[in-house]
């Protein structure tokens, strides 16, 4: 009988671990969930405060003082949606080390004054050497025609001067360095407002 009682309790005892378990990985799940809903919270809180920093500002610029350009001096990069100045990139490197590589950089808030920028960040490599071409993402995601497929899964990022990025990817069993890297950055309502590539040379 004691043998017995205790089996059973053992048993008991195993069902509740095992149970205690699913729970801690459910709760860190929920808490990881919540951390990114707080970040996006954030984003969006300093995405409003930005725009009604600057709404004086377009007030401003709206009042005509000069004649339009010139026909002819606009190209394909004057779009709406792809603002020139807000942000830059500094000090790019790329290490690879086995599968692993590492693109690292400085994120620089190129607006004069206190104003911060926020946005969705990607970084995107691809290798044109390999048939079919392979592509990777940081964050991970899917990638479609060298964009990713939901912008709203980027990096959620707030800066008022820069702020140091890394993006680490597992390119599994190549051995050639990928061709090309792209940083894309999207504003809240997911247009462009960042779009830079580098090509990978071999050292």
């Amino acid at each position: 009988m004691v043998i017995n009682r205790y089996l059973e309790l053992r048993r008991s005892h195993a069902v509740q671990a095992h149970t205690v378990a699913l729970l801690e990985k459910e709760l860190g799940e929920h808490q990881r969930a919540l951390d990114r809903s707080n970040q996006h919270t954030a984003f969006l809180q300093d995405y409003v405060r930005h725009l009604e920093e600057t709404s004086d500002h377009a007030i401003e610029a709206t009042k005509p003082e000069k004649p339009a350009t010139k026909r002819g001096e606009s190209g394909p990069g004057d779009k709406a949606s792809r603002p020139p100045g807000l942000l830059g990139i500094e000090n790019l490197a790329i290490q690879r080390q086995g599968s692993r590589m590492l693109v690292s950089f400085r994120l620089v808030n190129m607006q004069p004054g206190d104003s911060s920028v926020g946005g969705y960040l990607h970084i995107l490599v691809r290798g044109n050497q390999w048939d079919p071409p392979q592509q990777w993402a940081y964050p991970q995601g899917k990638v479609v025609n060298g964009f990713p497929e939901n912008y709203g899964n980027g990096l959620v990022f707030t800066i008022q001067r820069f702020k140091p990025i890394q993006g680490r990817f597992n390119l599994g069993r190549s051995l050639e360095s990928p061709s090309s890297v792209r940083v894309l950055i999207y504003d809240q309502s997911g247009a462009i407002i960042l779009q830079k590539d580098f090509e990978v040379t071999s050292s």
